[in-house]
């Protein structure tokens, strides 16, 4: 579990926020669900694959008037294994209802028949379905399967009459930087509208000194700063409690200030090293004037006495003499 998982399961397992996300995730407000007609329930589910030995739902509710249970999963990656992890999810949960049902007869003494002690059940019972979706909090398109059918390899000649045969287990995918944020009437619009500015500084700025975002809730900060992915304004926000419009401006800030430092820095050391190249072209110009005049002088019969007189080296009389030897 990641540091920040459970503000995200807190904030989006909210029933209001939940049942706008079911709404338009997975009955694209042709059904509507209100948050009074769900209700969350914990579980967590026996597991051959988890280190732990169990695997918990990020989120479930029941809708007893719809006689329906909605599973709720958040990602900020992609997951290969999304339709057997929900598959395995939904079989556990039908099991659980399976058992809660057989101990109502077994306390009412009421099974009678053999079909009905065999199956544990009355034939007039009935299970609440399961419908999943997916939430994706991550940048781009989700990019794992969408239903059983893409985690098998049949070989393509036999494809078409094996997969007639097999039940294509699916679910509801909600992008968030692909979706309509004016679809939503809760704040999940404004969490919607800031992760699709994650890549366009300038819009996200814009959208940070808007009004709206001055009066978010305090978990909706959190959530957005979060998500915007940016170490700095997590910190400030999550961790420092910092309201998110003065966070960010004070982030903008820093990075200002630090660009402009290294712009100076920038400048000094490109100073520092003209200035250098400068001095030994200065260096080497000036060398070159005093090596030939003092060739000359040698040519006309100045000795080497009267040339270090005059400010030559001895090093220099000596190669200069050399050359002339």
């Amino acid at each position: 579990m990641g540091k920040y998982d459970n503000l995200d399961r807190q904030y989006f397992s909210d029933p209001e926020r939940a049942a706008e996300l079911f709404t338009v995730g997975i009955f694209h407000r042709r059904i509507n669900i209100e948050a009074e007609d769900i209700k969350p329930i914990e579980r967590t589910y026996p597991s051959l694959v988890s280190a732990s030995g169990s695997v918990e739902r990020d989120a479930i509710f029941v809708c007893e008037a719809q006689r329906i249970k909605y599973g709720l999963e958040i990602e900020t990656s992609s997951d290969y294994s999304m339709p057997r992890r929900f598959l395995t999810y939904d079989a556990c949960e039908y099991e659980k209802e399976a058992g809660e049902i057989w101990r109502v007869h077994e306390t009412n003494n009421d099974l009678e028949r053999f079909e009905e002690i065999k199956s544990r059940m009355k034939a007039s019972d009935r299970y609440h379905p399961v419908i999943n979706l997916l939430l994706y909090l991550g940048q781009g398109h989700f990019r794992g399967h969408d239903a059983l059918r893409g985690l098998f390899a049949v070989p393509e000649d036999i494809k078409p009459f094996v997969f007639e045969k097999i039940q294509n287990y699916s679910y509801a995918l909600l992008e968030a930087e692909h979706i309509d944020p004016e679809e939503f009437r809760t704040d999940l619009k404004f969490f919607f509208r800031a992760m699709q500015c994650r890549k366009d500084k300038h819009k996200l700025k814009a959208l940070m000194e808007s009004k709206p975002y001055r009066y978010l809730s305090t978990e909706t900060q959190r959530v957005i700063a979060l998500h915007l992915n940016v170490k700095e304004l997590t910190q400030k926000v999550v961790e420092e409690e910092m309201d998110m419009c003065r966070a960010y401006r004070e982030l903008i800030a820093d990075e200002r200030a630090e660009a402009h430092k290294e712009g100076l820095e920038e400048g000094i050391s490109q100073g520092i090293s003209q200035g250098i190249r400068q001095g030994i072209r200065e260096g080497i110009n000036q060398g070159l004037i005093q090596a030939l005049t003092c060739l000359e002088q040698i040519k006309s019969g100045t000795s080497a006495r009267e040339l270090e007189q005059q400010g030559y080296s001895k090093e220099l009389i000596q190669r200069a003499s050399a050359l002339l030897s």
